[in-house]
């Protein structure tokens, strides 16, 4: 009789505790990803030799961050923000709140975490990935149509001379990821943990290469699905470069970047990974990248359209495109978990006309 009497009240702590729990894990998250923006932010200081957040300033962000949030402890992310434009722009969503609130809400863990299956991409964009020779998963190996088939049989389909990449799930920012020879795959499997895809090597298009030839730049096309009015537009788009001698180009790796506009052109900025502008000509291969523009640009764009119409589940989605050889577009990764908010936001934002309101602060 005491047990079942208790029950309910049991259950209703369990409650308490979960919630409580989960609040702590969010506080915890937030002064994680508020450290990122102070330590952020002194790296742009040092660059700079000075700090754009004077104390009016950083008043004003303050007041801005409590009416639009409800709390000034919002200010961090909005004042690294502010040291890489030079300046305060009302309008701006820090990271802590994309991350924390936005991207959590719009952008379910369960099904975002689907972007990091790179075994699943040609199930899901079919016409729109590089196909893979084949995948490895739960130990079988499949050919891109999902059929089992022995790993002799998959590695016979290699030609022999060509190059292939290598990529596990999971991977993340270029990590893991492999590249090698017809020749030498079946050894580099052997050292690949868990489940992985094996793709040709692209060959990107020339006017890209030139840029930089050691690795293949992507475009990094931010797409976004409107939970209020339905609408799928693009939000920001940038092309990212690798330097010499490195086979990805991702940013965090030491990498540059730079803004494309709705034309395809480079703005003509180079920045590095704390988005600090370095001039328009790349270090290593000297070209000027503002005379620049991307070859087949709105094929691009509808592409990334396309794609994200297949998974509506989803409302912020970051598109990894190359241009290949013959212009076609072609995604080679797409990311629901981290989209570069930060970097897109503070470099070419605000990117929605306003922040959301009604939702968790």
């Amino acid at each position: 009789m005491t047990h079942v009497q208790s029950q309910p009240l049991q259950i209703k702590n369990s409650g308490r505790i979960a919630r409580t729990i989960a609040r702590a894990v969010h506080l915890r998250h937030l002064q994680k990803s508020r450290k990122i923006a102070i330590q952020w932010r002194e790296k742009l200081i040092r660059a700079h030799g000075e700090s754009a957040v004077t104390r009016p300033v950083l008043q004003r962000i303050k007041r801005y961050a409590t009416d639009t949030y409800g709390s000034e402890s919002w200010w961090p992310w909005l004042a690294a923000y502010t040291e890489v434009r030079r300046e305060f722009v009302e309008g701006w969503i820090g990271d802590d709140y994309y991350t924390e609130s936005l991207n959590p809400l719009w952008n379910r863990q369960d099904i975002r975490r689907l972007s990091g299956l790179k075994t699943m991409d040609s199930r899901l964009f079919p016409d729109s990935v590089v196909p893979p020779v084949f995948v490895r998963v739960g130990g079988q190996y499949l050919d891109a149509q999902g059929t089992p088939e022995s790993l002799e049989t998959a590695l016979s389909r290699l030609e022999s001379g060509k190059s292939y990449v290598i990529k596990p799930d999971e991977g993340r920012q270029g990590l893991g990821v492999t590249f090698t020879t017809a020749e030498q795959v079946a050894e580099e499997l052997g050292k690949v943990p868990g489940n992985c895809i094996v793709q040709p090597l692209i060959e990107q298009h020339p006017d890209i290469a030139r840029i930089n030839a050691s690795s293949v730049n992507t475009l990094r096309v931010l797409t976004f699905l409107d939970p209020e009015s339905g609408e799928l537009r693009i939000l920001n788009h940038f092309l990212r470069l690798g330097r010499e001698g490195q086979r990805t180009d991702n940013v965090s790796t030491g990498g540059y970047f730079v803004g494309v506009d709705g034309e395809g052109w480079l703005d003509g900025h180079l920045r590095d990974p704390v988005c600090v502008s370095i001039g328009s000509v790349h270090p290593d291969s000297g070209v000027d990248v503002k005379d620049c523009r991307i070859p087949n640009f709105g094929a691009v764009r509808e592409l990334c359209l396309n794609a994200h119409r297949r998974i509506p589940y989803l409302r912020f989605i970051g598109w990894d495109v190359c241009i290949q050889a013959n212009s076609e577009p072609v995604i080679l990764e797409w990311n629901a978990e981290q989209v570069a908010w930060s970097r897109n936001e503070s470099c070419f934002g605000p990117l929605l006309p306003s922040v959301p309101r009604g939702y968790p602060r």
